[in-house]
């Protein structure tokens, strides 16, 4: 038995940072987190415990799989746990760059409709009132009219899945090379998709049409050791996708909890953005009532890393 993997990029992955209790780093578009699917051993966390020797790692957040950018790992249970506790009352801040289509307003907006999943085999999310409560902050960074893309700053104040996707989708700025949600995308987000189950054209068709190689069928079988007869895929020679269709842009730009902050280059899309936004003065204490953070944070079970921006 053995395995076919979807391809990915040849990029490196980037160790950013590293300490007793976290390890960081900035991935590159296309690989996986973790093995899921059809990859295994094309996976952030694969690749760090064979390339790196870092092993027993433990993800502190995700990103999907086409986005770049930080991604923080914990070494131990109790740094994992006072991440995971941050996370969950919100008092980590988030920051991510896009380049969207068209040309965004030079106002902020904030988007703050709920977010529904509308079909769990595709993995299609969309704006519902049936949906969990979702926000993110949006600024314009640069335009270039010549592409007619804008590169957006993204704040989300809430961790959805796809949230921010689904936001600049739904506010009619959607990221330019996003299969699901991109301006040339077969779902609008205004669809009216039915639910997990049902009948519908956003099942395992959409996610391969997101995701299709192209392939031509082989009259005789290569002479690779891996080879066999009897297995079909053997006998398709897969072409390497091209480098703008491993990747959509959004990159997770900066990350920041109670005594810690992260952050990696700005990604080649953006390099032109000469102005970059101020660092948030307001108090890392989520959704919380001032008296209850703010001077006051939780205590953290993670030791404070070095400041790197």
């Amino acid at each position: 038995m053995h395995r076919h993997e979807m391809p990915v990029t040849a990029e490196p992955i980037k160790i950013i940072a590293e300490t007793d209790d976290m390890l960081v780093v900035d991935k590159p578009a296309s690989i996986p987190v973790h093995p899921c699917g059809r990859f295994r051993m094309n996976s952030v966390t694969f690749i760090l415990a064979v390339e790196f020797g870092r092993t027993g790692l433990r993800i502190a957040h995700r990103l999907d799989r086409l986005t770049s950018g930080l991604l923080i790992f914990t070494k131990n249970i109790a740094a994992s746990q006072g991440i995971h506790v941050q996370m969950e009352d919100r008092s980590v801040r988030k920051e991510y760059i896009a380049r969207v289509a068209g040309e965004f307003p030079a106002e902020q907006i904030v988007c703050s409709e709920p977010i529904d999943c509308v079909n769990i085999r595709a993995g299609v999310y969309q704006v519902r009132a049936s949906g969990k409560h979702s926000v993110t902050s949006f600024d314009r960074l640069s335009f270039d009219p010549e592409s007619n893309t804008s590169i957006v700053h993204c704040k989300p104040r809430t961790g959805r899945t796809h949230q921010i996707r689904v936001h600049l989708q739904h506010i009619g700025y959607p990221i330019v090379n996003d299969p699901f949600y991109g301006a040339k995308s077969t779902f609008t987000g205004k669809d009216a998709a039915v639910e997990y189950g049902k009948d519908d054209a956003l099942g395992p068709a959409f996610a391969d049409e997101c995701q299709k190689q192209l392939f031509t069928k082989c009259t005789t079988l290569p002479d690779r050791p891996w080879i066999d007869p009897k297995c079909p895929e053997c006998w398709l020679d897969f072409a390497d996708p091209k480098p703008e269709d491993m990747r959509i842009d959004l990159h997770a730009w900066k990350y920041e909890g109670p005594g810690w902050k992260f952050a990696t280059e700005l990604p080649f899309w953006a390099k032109d953005v000469t102005v970059l936004p101020a660092d948030d003065p307001a108090p890392l204490c989520g959704d919380n009532p001032a008296p209850l953070c703010g001077d006051n944070p939780a205590p953290s079970t993670v030791k404070t890393p070095p400041l790197l921006w």
